[in-house]
């Protein structure tokens, strides 16, 4: 294995210190905000890596060249269905974007290749109670309450982000459908991969790890 794609690589994080171990890596995101994150902690860390702005559904236009492997981590995948308005995406809407988007990872592939993807937990996907958790990175705090309805299968995340530089606060609510471990590998599958493994590694206590192999 040589070359990686982070296709959800956030503000940073593993892509930077991935290649600081000597990985062969290429970073991508479909939040322009992330994508500023990760410039300037890619110019402070004087590395140089190539990045792209790309939602999954247009990797194979926005991101040249193919991977031995592609990771999507850190819960990231259950974003694509995500909206802030009052209306939930329609059901057929939903399968549509995650099938498009897991086409795309095996697209850019190599034959041969693996695909790393989380999601979480059951339990965390729909709490029965809703829960809180809090981020600190080295641009701002972040605070989200998660809760769960199971009338319209919906998951609500509020968040509020604080700027460590001058402590100003902004408040977003995103909701989402859930997905769960079943409907990922069955997604998985459809698109061509030949096999899925649930990692054996002791995960966080809140997620799920699969690989997703491309033969």
């Amino acid at each position: 294995m040589k070359t990686i794609l982070d296709c959800a690589g956030g503000t940073g994080y593993p892509s930077i210190e991935l290649k600081q171990l000597g990985w062969d890596i290429t970073y991508s995101d479909g939040s322009s905000a992330m994508l500023d994150i990760f410039t300037e902690k890619l110019e402070a860390s004087k590395l140089d890596m190539p990045k792209y702005f790309s939602r999954w559904e247009d990797l194979s236009q926005k991101v040249p060249n193919t991977y031995d492997a592609l990771m999507c981590a850190g819960n990231s995948f259950i974003g694509i269905n995500s909206y802030e308005s009052d209306f939930a995406i329609a059901d057929e809407v939903v399968k549509t974007n995650m099938l498009s988007a897991v086409s795309e990872f095996y697209n850019k592939l190599n034959t041969g290749g693996v695909l790393y993807i989380d999601l979480c937990k059951a339990d965390r996907a729909a709490p029965e109670k809703p829960y809180s958790e809090s981020i600190t990175d080295d641009n701002a705090h972040i605070f989200r309450t998660i809760s769960y309805d199971s009338v319209t299968n919906i998951r609500t995340n509020l968040t509020t982000t604080t700027l460590l530089s001058d402590g100003s606060a902004t408040d977003t609510i995103t909701k989402v459908v859930p997905l769960f471990a079943e409907e990922l590998i069955n997604l998985l599958l459809e698109v061509g991969f030949s096999r899925v493994e649930r990692s054996t590694v002791a995960d966080a206590d809140y997620v799920d790890s699969f690989f997703a192999f491309k033969d």
